[in-house]
C-alpha cells in the first residue's frame, strides 16, 4: 500500500522569512521544525532565503531537524541569496546528520543558469554521489517554474536527480495538467515532485482554497499512478498566520493520516 504521508514535504525557511514581503506584515514566528509538526509532515526542504541562515548556523538548524525523516537542504538559495554552491558544507553536515538526504538548487533557471553549464551540474551531482564516508549519497534536486518550461532547461534537468515543478501565479494553475504533461514529455524518465503554494506569492495575495484543493487532488492522483514521488507545500513561514489555504491543507493531511491508520 502506498504510504502517502511519506511522500509529503514542507518547504521551509527561517522563522519570519517572508515577513514584510508579498503583502505580509510582521507576524510569523514559527520555526521550520515547528511548522512541520503543525502540518503533520515529517519531510522538509530547508532553503536559504535572503542569505539566511548563514553557514555558521547550519548545525543548530540541523539539530532541530533530528526528529524528521528526511531533509533536503539548499546548496543554492533563493534569487536574493548568493550564487555560490555550498556542496562541501552540506557534505560535511550530512555526515553528522544522516537524515539529510539531498540538496536543492533554488531559483536556478531564471537567475543562475547562465552561470553554469550542464557539465557543471553533472560535476556537482558526481560530488554528491562519490561519498568517501559510509553514508548515503545525496540526491540533487532543482526548482523549475512552469513559466520556465520553454527555456533550454532539459540538458540541466538531465543532470539532476529530482525536478520540483512550481506554478508561480495562481491563474496559471488552470494549465497545471498541461504543464506537467509538458515536463513529463521533456523528461519522461526523471523523478518529479509537485510543488504546491499555500499562498499566491506571484500575486501577493492569499491562495484560493479551491485552487489549493486542485493542486492537492492533482498531486494525489499523480502519486497514486507513480508519475511523481512527492508533493511539497510552501512554506513554513506562513503556517502560523491562520490562512485559509494553509488550514485546509493541514486538514487534508490529517484526513490522509486518518485514512491510512
Amino acid at each position: 500500500m502506498l504510504n502517502i504521508l511519506d511522500k509529503l514535504w514542507l518547504w521551509t525557511h527561517v522563522a519570519g522569512g517572508v515577513n514584510n514581503q508579498y503583502g505580509f506584515k510582521e507576524g510569523s514566528k514559527i520555526s521550520p521544525a515547528e511548522a512541520a509538526s503543525y502540518m503533520g509532515v515529517s519531510n522538509i526542504l530547508f532553503v536559504r532565503l535572503n542569505n539566511k541562515p548563514e553557514v555558521p548556523e547550519y548545525s543548530k538548524y540541523a539539530a532541530s531537524f533530528k526528529k524528521l525523516n528526511r531533509v533536503v537542504w539548499s546548496i543554492i538559495g533563493d534569487s536574493a541569496s548568493s550564487n555560490e554552491s555550498e556542496v562541501p558544507v552540506l557534505l560535511e553536515l550530512s555526515k553528522k546528520f544522516p537524515n539529510i538526504r539531498g540538496v536543492i538548487m533554488d531559483d536556478f533557471f531564471s537567475f543562475r543558469m547562465n552561470a553554469y553549464k550542464p557539465q557543471d551540474i553533472a560535476n556537482i551531482r558526481r560530488s554528491l554521489s562519490n561519498r568517501t564516508d559510509a553514508g548515503h549519497k545525496l540526491d540533487l534536486w532543482v526548482t523549475l517554474y512552469t513559466h520556465e518550461l520553454d527555456l533550454a532547461v532539459k540538458p540541466y534537468l538531465d543532470e539532476c536527480d529530482v525536478t520540483t515543478l512550481w506554478t508561480w501565479h495562481s491563474e496559471d494553475l488552470a494549465r497545471l495538467e498541461m504543464n506537467f504533461a509538458k515536463l513529463k514529455k521533456m523528461c519522461p524518465g526523471s523523478r518529479k515532485v509537485l510543488g504546491c503554494y499555500m499562498y499566491d506569492f506571484g500575486n501577493s495575495k492569499p491562495m484560493q482554497v479551491e485552487l489549493m484543493e486542485k493542486q492537492c487532488r492533482f498531486g494525489l492522483d499523480l502519486l497514486k499512478t507513480g508519475e511523481i514521488e512527492g508533493i511539497i507545500f510552501l512554506a513554513s513561514c506562513i503556517c502560523d498566520l491562520r490562512l485559509d489555504a494553509v488550514e485546509w491543507t493541514k486538514k487534508w493531511i490529517d484526513s490522509i493520516k486518518s485514512s491510512q491508520g
